[in-house]
């Protein structure tokens, strides 16, 4: 469908009208172009003909653009709007009741700009009128990959051309920003937790697209939008990314980034003077610290771990050339050459899953199944379950990405469908609002359930449906978390198509926990959280795995957090919001190690509040500006995590100044 749409409207990208220089400052330019953006969007998802895709709304588009050169006065800027809402046609108008709904699922909803002085009176008003005459529409621009599921937009490729126009002029740059951020600023589900306003983001990019000067700055420049959504589902391609910004080929190892340092993980020549554990200072004599630094503009990631993990990749990919290093490792620093020759496909072979789907490991007298998730397949299953049916307890490794199979092993946990998660679902006829939809798994069945110890590895790999597969397993009430902060991106992916033959993606869906709580930008938090150690990586350890295999499974008690003993008590924090102090009520049996901590929204540490034998206590937190027992914080969403032996309960709050 998509070759058919760019051949009708080739002819149009190539031919289409030249801007000439604008009549006004930059600035003034800028910000009308803020509010055309801005305009041309709300029409194309709230305007009934336009949403009926009668109209070639991008040619639309460039003929307010054209004219937009030409305003010299605020006046004749609002009849270029003017002119662009006209050529939608007339508005439908119903007498059907608007749909109610609730604040927290129309975050991204906001029609606070029609009141912006540059609009005049009779622009906010024709605004306002199609505003107040939508009711909910199927629109040609946007649809669904299921009924109920996360948005799509093949209807909306035009000017989607792989390889053939890498560089489009200013107008077409301006419809691949518009495009893409109009789509994000009524379609993505966590627009509500983005570091940067998204309206900032819009004033931002309009200049830097705007004064691109070639194909790569221009990329480069899109790369960079992407990260402000702060979403590890945000990967974006295109012919002259993968090719003149990134490259095809790779370094001879893989990499992972601990301790604060580059630090290699294998190694596939062995005639280079590398081991595993040694640690990149310098490539061609810039610190790998500038590097990375420089990479992380371009590296969209819903937390700081998925980020660090794709600048690694970042490192490794390039050209085909030499590269000079400087490496260290316990003996000292020294500098060797190797070369960046292994193909993207050849690299990608190296590095995939080797070894067999499962297997049984020997341990302090105990027996572990050890299944690699990555590995497993749908059809394999039955097997593995009946051959590590009779061990102590089985060792689930998905630190990488599972083949589908949650959906089948589920049986095996659980003699019932389990609520898994809900999400928030983008309505696609009703632009900027959300509906929510939970999701159950499993089935009524007489399938035996594995009644022993399981174990679930994660870390900053595990992404996406690996995330959502331990959101499953770890309802098992015997089932245990090793590992570190996962890359904080779940829900279905859905891909936007733009000018420049870019293809980027976005998380599609809301996903929560059934209590409501987040996990995108958080991601799975572990009940024991074990980072990989540069020592064990040169010793050739997997510190996460040990821990699994080290464990007291005698410890593991089969009690759902739900029906803890009443001896064990943790009240929500009250108030909640709270501004400037909120109180947290625990009670925990005698001779208990207690800890309390908080984590912000990214999962990341702030600070322990407890970390003592106490039976019990009313503890205060009071966050204000003179500090207090935790920093001064920002308004947002925190979290705060209570554990006592096998007590292990998380609850948000919300910090409002």
């Amino acid at each position: 469908m998509k070759g058919i749409i760019f051949t009708l409207f080739i002819f149009i990208f190539a031919s289409g009208p030249i801007i000439s220089a604008q009549t006004v400052p930059d600035s003034l330019y800028d910000k009308r172009l803020y509010y055309t953006g801005k305009v041309w969007g709300f029409l194309k998802y709230f305007h009934s003909e336009v949403a009926k895709g009668n109209k070639n709304w991008d040619k639309q588009l460039f003929i307010a653009l054209e004219k937009l050169k030409n305003d010299e006065s605020n006046d004749d800027f609002n009849n270029t709007l003017l002119a662009l809402i006209d050529s939608a046609g007339t508005m439908e108008k119903s007498n059907a009741i608007l749909p109610d709904v609730p604040d927290s699922l129309k975050f991204n909803l906001d029609f606070s700009w029609f009141k912006s002085s540059i609009l005049l009176d009779t622009t906010r008003s024709r605004l306002d009128t199609i505003r107040s005459w939508f009711r909910p529409q199927a629109n040609y621009y946007v649809g669904e990959a299921f009924q109920g599921g996360n948005p799509t937009f093949d209807n909306d490729a035009q000017f989607y051309q792989w390889g053939l126009v890498e560089y489009p002029d200013e107008e077409h740059r301006l419809l691949t920003l518009f495009r893409y951020w109009n789509i994000i600023n009524y379609f993505y589900p966590y627009k509500n937790i983005i570091d940067q306003n998204w309206d900032s983001t819009l004033v931002e990019f309009i200049p830097k697209i705007i004064n691109t000067v070639n194909a790569k700055s221009f990329h480069l420049s899109f790369l960079e939008l992407t990260t402000r959504i702060n979403d590890s589902h945000a990967f974006t391609n295109s012919h002259e990314i993968s090719s003149a910004i990134r490259g095809y080929y790779f370094l001879p190892f893989t990499l992972k980034f601990v301790e604060n340092e580059t630090v290699i993980t294998g190694v596939f020549n062995n005639s280079i003077d590398i081991k595993v554990g040694d640690i990149i200072k310098s490539i061609n004599n810039i610190s790998i610290y500038k590097i990375r630094d420089s990479l992380r503009k371009y590296r969209a990631g819903s937390n700081i771990s998925a980020i660090e993990r794709d600048v690694n990749t970042d490192i490794l990919i390039g050209n085909y050339e030499i590269i000079n290093l400087t490496i260290e490792n316990g003996e000292g620093q020294k500098k060797i050459t190797v070369y960046r020759n292994i193909t993207s496909a050849s690299y990608y072979s190296l590095i995939a899953n080797k070894g067999p789907a499962w297997k049984i490991i020997q341990a302090n007298n105990k027996q572990f199944g050890y299944v690699n998730m990555g590995k497993l397949t749908v059809a394999q299953i039955d097997s593995m379950f009946i051959n590590l049916w009779n061990t102590d307890a089985i060792i689930f490794d998905i630190r990488n990405y599972p083949n589908g199979t949650m959906w089948y092993m589920v049986d095996y946990f659980f003699d019932k469908p389990i609520n898994i998660a809900d999400f928030t679902v983008p309505n696609i006829q009703y632009p900027g609002t959300l509906f929510w939809n939970n999701e159950y798994v499993g089935s009524n069945n007489s399938t035996p359930n594995y009644e022993k110890p399981i174990f679930i590895l994660f870390d900053e790999s595990t992404q996406s449906q690996a995330e959502y597969t331990i959101m499953a397993f770890e309802q098992d009430t015997k089932a245990i978390k090793i590992g570190s902060q996962t890359a904080g991106a779940d829900g279905n992916v859905s891909e936007i198509y733009l000018p420049g033959g870019i293809y980027t993606y976005f998380t599609g869906l809301g996903t929560f926990y059934p209590d409501f709580t987040p996990t995108q930008r958080v991601g799975i938090i572990p009940d024991i959280e074990v980072l990989p150690t540069i020592q064990g990586i040169r010793d050739g350890r997997d510190e996460v795995l040990e821990t699994a295999l080290n464990y007291n499974i005698t410890d593991v008690k089969s009690k759902s957090k739900s029906e803890m003993p009443e001896e064990y008590t943790l009240s929500q924090n009250y108030p909640n919001p709270f501004n400037p102090t909120t109180t947290i009520k625990y009670s925990i049996p005698k001779h208990s190690y207690v800890t309390l901590k908080i984590y912000d929204i990214l999962g990341k540490e702030i600070t322990t509040l407890v970390k003592e034998e106490k039976p019990s206590g009313n503890y205060q937190l009071e966050f204000s500006a003179k500090g207090g027992s935790a920093a001064d914080l920002p308004s947002g969403v925190y979290f705060y995590r209570i554990r006592a032996g096998s007590f292990n309960q998380v609850r948000k709050m919300m910090l409002i100044k």
